[in-house]
């Protein structure tokens, strides 16, 4: 495996030079928008708050994709720059990037700081998920 220094520019597909981090099933929230989003969301739904020149949001974004496929119908994921919307880090308490934070009903209900493997990431978000999931019907019981 090379490690690259930071004279040599990584070659990634997902560590581009703009504001925005490249994401296929996720969602940008606009910051106007987000309290909206997440509060009417029909399912949990898992925010990155990231930066564009931050590395690490940026391999996170790249997990979160992966888990986006594996996690669909469980919970929605969505994007935050808080570049663009830095009352969001205010509002949340968001000091480091990248942040995670898990709302269901509108409310946070856990948070993820730093870079998270994708494997440790996968195995919180389903034990949370199992503790907030709605009770299963038993036929046309309601």
């Amino acid at each position: 495996m090379k490690f690259s220094t930071m004279a040599e520019p990584m070659e990634a597909p997902w560590l581009r030079n703009d504001r925005h981090v490249s994401m296929n099933n996720i969602t940008e929230i606009p910051g106007t928008q987000f309290e909206y989003a997440v509060r009417t969301a029909k399912q949990p739904v898992l925010v990155h708050f990231y930066t564009s020149w931050s590395g690490q949001c940026r391999i996170l974004a790249e997990s979160l994709e992966m888990l986006a496929g594996d996690l669909a119908g469980q919970l929605s994921i969505r994007a935050a720059n808080l570049e663009d919307h830095p009352e969001l880090a205010r509002c949340y308490g968001i000091t480091d990037v990248p942040t995670l934070i898990l709302f269901h009903n509108g409310s946070p209900i856990a948070r993820f700081a730093g870079l998270v493997s994708p494997r440790e990431l996968k195995a919180g978000l389903q034990g949370l998920l199992a503790d907030y999931a709605p009770p299963r019907r038993n036929g046309n019981c309601l």
